[in-house]
């Protein structure tokens, strides 16, 4: 059974002072602003991720106007052939936009480009037993606000090979 707020700050006021009630105050208000992280992955073609493939996310609404960190994260196994990987995210929306931004049409659009190190000390096991590997960056601080849902984020490769095989999915974390 769990206790009331008010049960909780009696026993703070009496065992800790003023100064304890204080204290539990600024916890409870310093985790209220906090954002939550909105995570999605993608599952590539298992056949090949082909440099013509992008994969789309859309992020149809953010808890409040403001910078948000967009990271990219990438699920692979032993048949990578590189050690890192070149990703473009490029973002999608209408409205105002900071530079760098192309206009087309009423469409803005801003493209970064990331360079993701894949190493492979990062193991997590499937439920089939196989192995695989995780790698995560920050790419952008990207300005959100309401006017601009939705967001289409998509993501494609710059890589040398026209097809990467062991990437098994690409996701995005927007904090």
């Amino acid at each position: 059974m769990f206790a009331s707020g008010a049960h909780v700050a009696r026993v703070a006021y009496k065992a800790y002072g003023p100064y304890g009630f204080l204290l539990l105050l600024c916890a409870l208000l310093l985790g209220a602003c906090t954002r939550p992280a909105l995570y999605e992955y993608a599952v590539v073609n298992p056949h090949g991720w082909l440099t013509t493939d992008t994969i789309r996310f859309t992020l149809l609404q953010v808890p409040r106007d403001g910078d948000y960190t967009l990271s990219l994260g990438v699920r692979y196994n032993h048949l990578v052939p590189y050690a890192d990987l070149w990703l473009v995210v490029e973002q999608r929306y209408v409205g105002e936009g900071d530079a760098p931004v192309t206009r087309v049409g009423e469409e803005c659009r801003r493209r970064d480009t990331l360079h993701l190190a894949m190493p492979v000390a990062v193991n997590l096991w499937q439920s089939n037993g196989s192995v695989f590997h995780v790698s995560e960056a920050p790419a952008v601080t990207a300005h959100f606000t309401a006017r601009q849902m939705p967001v289409e984020l998509l993501v494609y490769h710059v890589m040398n090979h026209q097809c990467l095989t062991g990437i098994m999915e690409v996701g995005v974390k927007v904090e």
